[in-house]
């Protein structure tokens, strides 16, 4: 059995709101907010895209 585990919900609609609510966290963790939004920005799209073919691919193979 294999498990797998995304976070779909984490697009770039949502990141800011994941910054704002998790900023405890990642002042703890000394992460740079500012360049997670810059990476986010730089990499989003590829990201998302990738992300649904993953899913997709996963899913065909579900299926008998």
């Amino acid at each position: 059995m294999i498990g797998f585990q995304f976070h779909p919900e984490a697009g770039a609609g949502n990141f800011e709101a994941w910054l704002i609510g998790h900023a405890a966290e990642l002042a703890a963790a000394k992460i740079d907010v500012a360049t997670l939004r810059q990476a986010a920005r730089r990499h989003g799209a590829a990201l998302a895209r990738k992300a649904q073919a993953v899913a997709t691919h996963w899913l065909a193979g579900l299926t008998p």
